[in-house]
C-alpha cells in the first residue's frame, strides 16, 4: 500500500490551550481506495481533523497551499521516472518556504523498485535543501529530510 500524507499546521508546536482537532489540518492522498477508507476510519477513531483524497500524487493541483510538512512513506521510489518531475513540482508548490518533506524510499538493491541516494538528492535539489539522509537497516532504504528553499 502506498500512502502520501501532507500535514499542515500553522505552527510546529501546538499551544496547549488549542485542542488537536482544531489545530491540525491533515490531508492525505493515495491512489488506492482501500487505503483511503482505512485512513478515514483511523482518523475518525483518533479524533483527527483530516481530509483524504483518492488521486495521483503526481497531479496535486486540486490541493491548496501552504503546508508545513509533507510525509511520503514508500511512494516516490515507485513512480516511473517520467512522473517524478510533476511530483516534485507539485510538492514544491504545496510546501511553504522552510517547510519540511520527509521521505522513506527503497534503494535499487531492495526487492522492489528503488532509487539511489545521489539521485534523490539531485532530483529534489532545485527546490529543496537536503537536511539529512539516514540509511535504513535491513531492507536497503533511506529516510530523507528535505527543506523547501
Amino acid at each position: 500500500m502506498l500512502f502520501y500524507r501532507v500535514l499542515a499546521k500553522p505552527y510546529l508546536e501546538r499551544p496547549p490551550e488549542i485542542p488537536p482537532d482544531q489545530y491540525y489540518r491533515d490531508t492525505g492522498v493515495d491512489f488506492v481506495r482501500k487505503a483511503i477508507a482505512t485512513a478515514e476510519r483511523k482518523a475518525q477513531a483518533a479524533g483527527v481533523n483530516a481530509q483524504f483524497y483518492q488521486g495521483d500524487v503526481s497531479k496535486l493541483e486540486f490541493l491548496d497551499p501552504p503546508f508545513d510538512l509533507a510525509l511520503d512513506i514508500g511512494c516516490f521510489h515507485s513512480l516511473t521516472a517520467d512522473r517524478r518531475p510533476a511530483y516534485i513540482s507539485g510538492l514544491a508548490r504545496l510546501l511553504r518556504p522552510g517547510g519540511l518533506f520527509l521521505c522513506y524510499a527503497f534503494k535499487p538493491e531492495a526487492p522492489v523498485r528503488g532509487i539511489e541516494v545521489e539521485e534523490m538528492v539531485r532530483l529534489f535539489g532545485d527546490e529543496f535543501e537536503t537536511v539529512k539522509v539516514e540509511h535504513g537497516e535491513g531492507t536497503p532504504s533511506a529516510w530523507y529530510m528535505f527543506q523547501r528553499k
